[in-house]
């Protein structure tokens, strides 16, 4: 079986001084015939950390593989 369509949704949520607040994302990606699903996954894991980042006003956050 081949995988055709991926989806990824990450939500972060902060706290500081007793406020909170959540960022959240999702990205799909539609893999041809031949693209990897690997490759795929990467690309979307670092456009998703980007996206997070911006939203918690581009302070840098390292994300575990």
């Amino acid at each position: 079986m081949k995988v055709q369509t991926i989806s990824i949704m990450v939500c972060k949520k902060v706290s500081r001084n007793f406020q909170s607040w959540t960022v959240s994302h999702g990205v799909t990606a539609e893999l041809t015939e031949i693209e990897d699903y690997q490759d795929a996954l990467r690309t979307l894991r670092k456009q998703l950390v980007h996206l997070v980042n911006e939203g918690l006003d581009g302070k840098v956050r390292h994300v575990g593989a």
